[in-house]
């Protein structure tokens, strides 16, 4: 899981995606929103998991919406092991990483095409 942005604004508010990706499937979620705090995180997460079901485990980056209490609590009521990469080792994260690079060139091309 991680957060990717700022983005340019164009015509929407939205300038963060919130990623998550399932390591068995390969199989992406995206949120996009204005900001990101952690109660952004975890209504997201709640949406996918109420879908998916629960993780055994989970791989964040060190992010202040990942590290704070309230995050840590959500994950210990439904079992979830929290996983945490090493600083500036963004690798240990690979699948979600690599999805974030190919969400942000989409996103590129996207503003690129729309440009006047």
């Amino acid at each position: 899981m991680d957060i990717v942005g700022p983005f340019e604004r164009g015509s929407h508010d939205c300038c963060f995606a919130i990623t998550l990706v399932d390591y068995f499937s390969k199989w992406p979620e995206v949120a996009f929103a204005p900001h990101v705090t952690t109660d952004m995180v975890t209504s997201f997460l709640t949406t996918v998991f109420a879908r998916e079901g629960n993780p055994c485990s989970i791989i964040t980056d060190n992010g202040s919406q990942f590290c704070s209490t309230a995050f840590s609590e959500f994950l210990k009521e439904r079992g979830i092991k929290h996983i945490r990469t090493s600083v500036y080792h963004p690798q240990a994260n690979g699948a979600t990483e690599q999805f974030n690079r190919v969400l942000k060139e989409c996103i590129q091309a996207a503003e690129t095409h729309h440009k006047p």
